[in-house]
């Protein structure tokens, strides 16, 4: 393919050749064109620190009208480990042309210590600007302002303190006491049993049906383990129960509901009146396998109480 004109070879220049760790080359790229109708594809400057050297920063391409037309673009590297390290050359490409740069060498060296001058003394005293804000500083320091300050805001939270229980027992008498939620499982009992009592597997339509009775599990799920019932799948959601200490037999059941439903939610499975049937009274037998049992009294313990 052929190169670039003469007048428009690229070049590809550093600031400087040799740095010492952590000290930055800047590069700089540049290409005389002819009219800004020119289609210029610079290189990709990542390239440039292949060998070691690291990229800080890379400016955007910028069109310079002083003098000759040409695009620029400038790119700061470094590296942090001394030896020679070289930046590939480059390829441009102008129109349907197509050139590359000489690589270019940088020598890294590290940061040499002195050891013949000896260790230097102090530095004279310089002065500092001192506001308002520093006087009340240093004041609030020597003389425990802060201090002082504390104690206040503490008597004051006190007396806030005493007025607000004083009036708290004022009013005690006419507080009610809500009404303790009843456990999990009596709430999902509950709504089962009323699922049951009305019979709605054979008045309701079976997505709907399906739809009550997993967001009745789903419900007590969420309300006795971690497991965000109502967010998962039903995969996911039979996944994450394997270690909440279910049974066999009650996880079985589970799933079948679960899934049963899933085929009547999304493949518009039509299940018979005895399945529909079948699926609630799993769904009652899965609750009540998870009703807490009350710890059973040995014979000293129960004389003891009594």
């Amino acid at each position: 393919m052929a190169g670039f004109g003469y007048s428009q070879n690229p070049e590809a220049l550093v600031d400087r050749n040799e740095i010492r760790i952590g000290e930055q080359v800047e590069l700089t790229l540049s290409v005389p064109i002819q009219s800004e109708k020119d289609i210029l594809t610079f290189p990709n400057l990542n390239e440039a620190a292949s060998n070691g050297l690291e990229i800080i920063d890379i400016k955007p391409i910028d069109t310079i009208r002083t003098g000759k037309l040409r695009l620029e673009q400038k790119a700061y590297l470094t590296a942090f480990d001394s030896g020679t390290y070289e930046i590939p050359g480059l390829s441009f490409q102008l129109n349907q042309n197509a050139t590359t740069t000489e690589p270019i060498r940088i020598d890294v060296f590290t940061v040499e210590v002195d050891t013949t001058q000896g260790i230097y003394g102090s530095r004279e005293g310089y002065t500092v600007d001192v506001g308002l804000w520093d006087y009340i500083r240093f004041y609030a320091d020597k003389y425990y302002l802060k201090e002082v300050m504390g104690g206040l805001a503490l008597v004051a939270l006190a007396v806030w303190l005493f007025v607000w229980l004083g009036r708290r027992n004022q009013k005690k008498e006419l507080v009610f006491e809500p009404k303790p939620a009843d456990p999990p499982h009596v709430i999902a009992l509950r709504d089962l049993r009323k699922l049951l009592s009305e019979k709605a597997y054979e008045k309701e339509k079976p997505k709907l049906y399906h739809t009550k009775l997993t967001d009745i599990l789903r419900e007590f799920i969420e309300t006795t383990t971690n497991v965000q019932a109502h967010e998962l799948t039903s995969r996911e959601t039979m996944d994450q129960l394997r270690y909440v200490g279910y049974s066999q037999d009650d996880m079985n059941k589970l799933r079948v509901i679960l899934f049963r439903a899933d085929m009547v939610k999304f493949a518009k499975e039509v299940p018979s009146i005895a399945e529909n049937e079948s699926a609630l009274k799993d769904a009652l037998a899965f609750i009540e396998g998870q009703i807490p049992q009350e710890p059973e009294l040995n014979e000293s313990q129960d004389h003891e109480s009594r």
